[in-house]
Parts: structure tokens; sequence; C-alpha cells
């Protein structure tokens, strides 16, 4: 649930290449500096439905939790005891949304 990775933008120019109807050997021509394998199985991932984190939506449980963290900081609870309400979630997510709120 929690993959930090970011989406490296040429990835991203790959498989949107592909979803346009490009053939992989003019994808592999097209960015040479590439190695075939890296594009080969980035193209199977994205085939087995394995999207990567920035195209992903939250589920509406998510959201919920979301909300539910931030009343809680907001009613002065510290990032421990929120965590501690809100099993599911870590601490390390939970500081992330406050961060970026």
């Amino acid at each position: 649930m929690e993959n930090k990775a970011k989406i490296d933008p040429k990835r991203f120019e790959i498989i949107r290449a592909y979803q346009k109807g490009e053939k992989i050997p003019g994808i592999t021509a097209k960015f040479s500096h590439i190695s075939k394998a890296t594009i080969y199985r980035w193209i199977n991932e994205f085939k087995k439905g394995r999207v990567c984190r920035k195209t992903r939506k939250p589920t509406e449980e998510k959201k919920a939790f979301y909300k539910t963290a931030m009343n809680l900081y907001r009613q002065g609870l510290s990032i421990p005891e929120i965590q501690r309400e809100i099993k599911l979630v870590s601490s390390t997510t939970i500081r992330r949304w406050i961060m970026s709120s």
C-alpha cells in the first residue's frame, strides 16, 4: 500500500506511447537510451494492471481515513495517537498527509 517510488517521466512516456498503439520495436528505437529489457518489463507490468503510483486514484476508504486523520489532528491529537485510532494507516502516511495539507 505504501509504495513511495515516484514514476520516472520516461517510463510514463513509454507507457503512453504503447497506449497510443505504437509497436514495441518502434518504442525501443525511440527510447534507445533505455534498455530493451527495461522497456519490455515496464510494458508487461502495465499489461498486468500494475499502474504507477501517480495514476492511482484514492479509494473511498482511503479518503475516509484521510478525513478522519485530519479531523483528529485538528482536535490536537499527536501522530502516534491518530495512528492508534486508525490502525490501517501508518504514522508515516499520516505525517505525509499533515505536511501536504
